[in-house]
């Protein structure tokens, strides 16, 4: 069980650095952003996620439609009762926690 997790990890680990890549080579490119949102939104990067998929839309707001996905929408809500519930300090930690440095550097 454990062995198929890793793999998962691993391919979820090639698909960020192709997109990372992608959007260091067009960072004008709300599409790219759109989908290693997407892509983290289904690793459980929750905060990459969300703010990978705004990133896109203010770029191109005809991405705009992806925001009012059940699932994205979902995890805002998440996101949000998390900061509610969770002391600053241990919020902290766990967005640091979260494999998002390379968003971070792109956003």
């Amino acid at each position: 069980s454990s062995g198929s997790g890793s793999g998962l990890n691993a391919r979820f680990a090639r698909c960020r650095a192709v997109l990372q890549q992608g959007l260091q080579l067009n960072p004008g490119s709300a599409q790219i952003c759109q989908a290693w949102g997407l892509l983290e939104l289904q690793a459980g990067n929750t905060w990459a996620a969300l703010a990978l998929l705004e990133r896109s839309v203010r770029t191109d707001p005809a991405c705009s439609p992806v925001l009012r996905w059940r699932t994205v929408q979902a995890a805002r809500m998440a996101l949000s009762a998390q900061r509610q519930h969770c002391p600053r300090s241990k919020l902290t930690a766990r967005l640091l926690q979260i494999n998002a440095c390379a968003v971070t550097e792109c956003c």
